[in-house]
């Protein structure tokens, strides 16, 4: 029998997060990524970045075995598909056309894959003739890059899935927990390029929509305020040196970043006039500048709520935001329910 797997990594561009179960609790890391290991959210030196997982594994007292490795969305594509009923030969057949603005060589060298979304008519409906479904597409090349990175510093890679699907099981395990839990739930990843805003009901990705503005413009800001260089602005706004991110500058993006959230919701309000949005989760690392999550509680009008809420079964606390992807990955329903 296959061991279950205890253990999910999310790789940034700046930062490894690390979700593991240790008994009943979900143990949290973050951290730093060395210098010039990492193209945006490619990984250029495979070697020095198996050495670095090898060290990690001893650092944190990680376990070896199975594994799961979340993708972000700029290497793999994920979204939800209508398609007529059909069986399981001819889907897997026809599923390479639903990704032809995503694959730029022979579909042969892509992974695709696919879960079926629980029908959401009325029990006693007739059957339907159309299905819906998440689907993901992934280079193959990727993925057999991946298991041997992993598998050189000490892991084995079972699982690989998308930041999508990952905040999917962190929604399922929530509805676990609370069957009458019907509402749907909002991300806004607060990331180091850009925003990310998802919203996700049940099992299915609603929308989607990235906004251009990230915590690199945070840091621009924090630089420009204190005549600094950009690459100390980090540092500088994790310990708001100076009193920085009340500075004009800074507020001008917590503005841009509210405003461009707040055109998303009200598209999503409008076009599902029905919803039962109740708060948002923020994740990511500008998740933790508490003036950025003030600005945005205020402008979208909708409360900031815990993510730890998701997980009933306990986060080990203070990371949950930035490593919920990893957190997504590692959760499993039996941990949950407490069979």
């Amino acid at each position: 029998m296959e061991r279950k797997i205890r253990l999910a990594f999310d790789v940034g561009s700046s930062a490894m997060k690390v979700a593991l179960w240790r008994g009943k609790t979900l143990e949290l890391h973050e951290v730093p990524l060395p210098e010039n290991l990492m193209d945006g959210d490619t990984i250029t030196m495979p070697h020095a970045f198996s050495g670095f997982l090898k060290a990690k594994r001893k650092e944190l007292r990680l376990p070896g075995g199975p594994a799961a490795l979340v993708l972000p969305r700029s290497r793999c594509l994920c979204r939800m598909v209508t398609l007529p009923r059909m069986t399981i030969e001819h889907l897997e057949l026809n599923l390479p056309y639903e990704f032809n603005d995503f694959m730029h060589d022979d579909p042969s060298k892509y992974y695709c894959d696919y879960a079926v979304c629980r029908r959401q008519e009325p029990a006693g409906e007739e059957e339907p003739q159309e299905m819906t479904l998440m689907t993901a597409a992934v280079e193959r090349q990727l993925v057999q890059d991946a298991i041997r990175m992993f598998a050189d510093g000490g892991f084995s890679l079972r699982k690989i899935l998308p930041q999508e699907m990952a905040l999917i099981q962190l929604v399922q395990t929530r509805q676990a927990a609370h069957p009458d839990d019907s509402r749907e739930f909002c991300f806004i990843d607060l990331g180091q390029q850009s925003t990310m805003i998802s919203l996700i009901q049940d099992d299915r990705l609603q929308a989607e929509r990235q906004v251009p503005v990230g915590c690199r413009d945070l840091d621009e800001a924090v630089g420009e305020a204190l005549h600094i260089d950009a690459r100390l602005a980090d540092s500088y706004k994790r310990a708001n040196q100076e009193d920085v991110l009340h500075h004009p500058l800074c507020r001008g993006v917590y503005d841009r970043i509210a405003v461009e959230t707040l055109k998303v919701i009200n598209f999503y309000r409008y076009t599902y006039r029905q919803n039962q949005l109740q708060g948002v989760y923020l994740i990511g690392g500008g998740a933790n500048v508490q003036i950025l999550r003030e600005t945005l509680a205020e402008r979208i009008d909708l409360p900031v709520l815990p993510v730890t809420d998701l997980v009933p079964a306990g986060f080990s606390p203070g990371l949950e935001s930035s490593c919920a992807y990893a957190a997504g990955a590692a959760v499993r329903m039996e941990e949950v329910s407490g069979r």
